[in-house]
């Protein structure tokens, strides 16, 4: 009986820790316009030993989004630039990133519309430093946000550019134009980083003006119809608001 109970608690702890260990390789962004808010709960997450990047607005937080990468974010609703909602919507439909909000809002309503759209957990303000630790601990935990092995070639995309097709992991294969082939093979360059929009216009001939916009963007609206072929419906070629585009998933170019 006594050695059942260590392994338990051994097991426990065991446990314990590898929360810990997965939470402090957690990159967090926290977006909220109460400044004092905002500080205490970024500096309290600190100290518990999270990498945590704080932005005061909607605007700050996509041109940080598009700068580097982040594993949770932390959503407040009620920002003055922008509906948090949207932002929810756009996380979810755009990024992998796990998703909790912070609202004052205890309306069910609200709670319903936030989870539909795509949040993973909703707190209500006022929210203690030590609560929304656990959460973020509990969240990573169970979306296994942690550092990965390089993937091997059977859950990468491949870009074959003898003959100018990309290749899903389940096997669904399309070509590709020569402006397709020459936007993938640079967002593969940078996998799971953003490829600033300025840069793609440049590299694929198109001007920095209305109509390259328009151009890029209708080549980028052909070619998710394109990959949308694949049985798991996964698309890998993601919008950055206000920024560029990136590959979601694995890429090998051969």
């Amino acid at each position: 009986m006594f050695n059942t109970v260590s392994e338990k608690m051994l097991k426990s702890h065991s446990v314990l820790c590898s929360k810990e260990q997965e939470v402090h390789s957690t990159q967090i962004i926290l977006v909220e316009d109460d400044v004092d808010l905002r500080y205490i709960l970024e500096e309290h997450l600190t100290k518990q030993g999270v990498h945590t990047t704080g932005a005061g607005s909607a605007l700050e937080f996509y041109q940080k989004l598009s700068k580097r990468q982040f594993d949770v974010a932390v959503l407040d609703l009620g920002l003055p630039d922008h509906s948090g909602f949207s932002i929810v919507e756009y996380l979810k439909n755009e990024t992998q990133l796990g998703i909790i909000v912070l609202s004052g809002s205890v309306s069910a309503e609200d709670k319903i519309k936030a989870y539909k759209l795509g949040s993973d957990l909703y707190m209500t303000k006022p929210v203690d430093g030590r609560e929304l630790y656990f959460a973020i601990q509990n969240l990573v935990s169970r979306l296994n946000i942690t550092e990965q092995a390089e993937p091997d070639s059977s859950e990468a995309w491949v870009v074959d550019k003898e003959s100018w097709s990309i290749t899903a992991p389940c096997n669904y294969s399309v070509d590709l134009s020569a402006k397709e082939m020459r936007f993938v093979s640079l967002l593969g360059e940078q996998a799971g980083s953003t490829v600033m929009r300025k840069n793609l216009l440049s590299a694929l001939g198109y001007p920095n003006n209305q109509h390259g916009n328009r151009a890029l963007e209708s080549m980028v609206l052909r070619l998710r119809k394109k990959l949308a072929g694949c049985e798991s419906g996964q698309i890998p070629v993601k919008t950055v608001h206000g920024a560029g585009y990136m590959f979601s998933f694995p890429l090998i170019i051969n």
